[in-house]
């Protein structure tokens, strides 16, 4: 597939952002003081499951738009059924803080009985200083509901 003109989706981890997003991602469970205790003047970690739900979501709607596929296709064929396959470095510590880029494209639109099948390939870079470093790569994608190529 082609590159959107969107990509790559340059931003900085937030420490607030990062902060509440890892605090909600516990549901129940124990809070895990490395993604949102900056109480000795260390910076938090980032949650895994941030990137996903800041710049792939955004990556997989650039990338239909990008097909041709109008705001008002959008608005009538929901994208549903979502989901996320991911990669992460064990090399590269991500913390709140951090430039970061995310790369994304279509690789696959498939018709299926329920919509169209979408599937988006993004990859997550950590910059600092000229240092640039891989995060994450995998997969995100979702079927648009009775929508037809």
């Amino acid at each position: 597939g082609s590159t959107p003109k969107e990509s790559p989706i340059k931003t900085v981890a937030n420490l607030a952002w990062t902060m509440n997003f890892a605090a909600g991602c516990t549901a129940g469970l124990s809070l895990c003081p490395d993604f949102f205790d900056n109480r000795n003047g260390e910076v938090p970690k980032v949650h895994p499951a941030f990137l996903p739900s800041c710049t792939e979501i955004v990556g997989v709607f650039a990338s239909i738009y990008h097909s041709g596929y109008t705001r008002e296709e959008m608005i009538e064929n929901t994208l549903a059924h979502q989901y996320c396959d991911v990669v992460f470095s064990k090399e590269t510590e991500f913390f709140s803080g951090d430039e970061f880029e995310t790369s994304f494209k279509m690789i696959s639109a498939v018709q299926k009985k329920s919509g169209i099948s979408i599937v988006t390939k993004f990859s997550h870079t950590k910059h600092r200083g000229s240092d640039s470093n891989l995060i994450a790569e995998g997969y995100f994608g979702g079927v648009l509901l009775g929508a037809t190529l």
